[in-house]
């Protein structure tokens, strides 16, 4: 039991401990990371008016947006629970054609930089507590709810300045004071909105869930005691070069990689395998290499398509 104890104790996240804090050390510490914020936020106001800064200083947009990074955790509960009581549900929903627009921007992209870099391993999939299991779904789906909140409250916060210091004639500082909100806060929001696109099948349509699908970006933690496994991933074999993982595009030289060390894709997992009419039979034969000299295994069989020969 105190080993069960200290697992919870271990899991509660910063998202959580300045949301909703419990215990008098929780406490302690969110009462201090609100005054830090309270802090900056008056040497905002200050540097402003400041004649040696201003906004045009680019230390001033340092300033912004180190306020704003450290201000998304303590925004994400409360931010999540207040907008979730004033708007319905279905405001909440990603209409399909944003894909468009993700592909468009390089959402992909971001996201794999993400996995690449380590950060969603070490800070984002503590705080989403997804086992990548079907019952699992619901805390993705708030998880990706808060990410958006939250972001999207604090890219609200460099556009607001950003319009400030346009609007009293200091152009150059409105873009020192933007550009940072677009990488840190905007595309994570973006990010989260494809998340979200991925799962509403699954969430609106609780029978046809089979499996929680390998492309989403957040299953970096190994199943439960007790609960089934990704059991099917589908990889589509677009054409010479690129491959699609659950329509993620991914070099199909780097299908496995991407399998193993982005997805986490557990060994015993089953693979569905489809080549399109723009493939070839050689990235077909290179793909199946990948497998044979991996961990994972493919169960193969071959069809003769060509002419039976002749008496």
């Amino acid at each position: 039991m105190p080993s069960n104890k200290s697992r919870e104790r271990r899991a509660r996240s910063s998202v959580e401990v300045l949301g909703s804090p419990q215990g008098e050390g929780e406490r302690v510490a969110a009462f201090v990371y609100w005054l830090a914020m309270l802090f900056m936020a008056g040497l905002l106001i200050d540097r402003w008016f400041d004649d040696d800064m201003g906004p045009d200083h680019p230390a001033y947009a340092l300033l912004v947006t180190t306020w704003t990074f450290f201000l998304t955790p303590g925004v994400a509960i409360p931010a999540v629970l207040l907008v979730t009581r004033l708007l319905p549900r279905h405001w909440f929903r990603v209409p399909a054609g944003e894909r468009v627009l993700h592909r468009a921007l390089g959402v992909g992209n971001f996201g794999w930089l993400l996995e690449r870099s380590g950060w969603n391993r070490r800070v984002v999939a503590p705080m989403r507590r997804f086992d990548g299991t079907r019952a699992g779904l619901p805390s993705l789906e708030r998880s990706a709810l808060g990410g958006i909140i939250a972001h999207g409250a604090c890219f609200a916060v460099h556009l607001l300045l950003s319009a400030a210091a346009l609007f009293t004639g200091h152009p150059w500082g409105a873009l020192w004071i933007l550009l940072p909100g677009v990488v840190l806060h905007l595309y994570p929001v973006l990010l989260q909105r494809s998340i979200m696109l991925r799962l509403q099948p699954f969430l609106n349509e609780p029978s046809t869930w089979l499996f929680v699908s390998a492309a989403i970006s957040a299953a970096h933690t190994q199943p439960a005691s007790g609960e089934q496994p990704i059991q099917v991933v589908t990889i589509r074999i677009a054409d010479e070069v690129n491959c699609l993982v659950e329509d993620t595009r991914v070099p199909c030289a780097m299908v496995v990689a991407h399998i193993r060390d982005v997805l986490r894709v557990p060994v015993g997992t089953h693979f569905r395998i489809l080549p399109d009419k723009a493939s070839t039979y050689e990235a077909t034969v290179k793909l199946m290499e990948q497998f044979q000299k991996s961990e994972y295994r493919l169960k193969m069989g071959y069809v003769n398509v060509g002419e039976a020969p002749k008496d």
